[in-house]
């Protein structure tokens, strides 16, 4: 059996109830954490974000708002004002 294939409804499952209830979400590359993580946008993370439902505007505030949060750092990035 492919791990993947078996996991991944689970984890998209797991994601979109987290999203739901309003857990934070924060996007981004684990840049040192991720061996052979390729630095800038995470292309293959917001693919399966979007394919486990997350709207277009829950991906763009976690990759703002949320991972300025997550880091620490939210008070000096991650949100225009307007």
């Amino acid at each position: 059996m492919d791990w993947r294939r078996l996991t991944q409804p689970v984890l998209y499952d797991n994601l979109r109830r987290f999203a739901a209830v309003g857990g934070l979400l924060a996007l981004g590359d684990d840049y040192g954490g991720v061996p052979d993580m390729t630095i800038g946008m995470p292309m293959a993370e917001i693919a399966h974000w979007v394919a486990a439902g997350l709207t277009p505007l829950q991906i763009i505030e976690a990759a703002t708002r949320g991972s300025a949060t997550a880091a620490g750092i939210a008070d000096e990035v991650g949100t225009l004002d307007g």
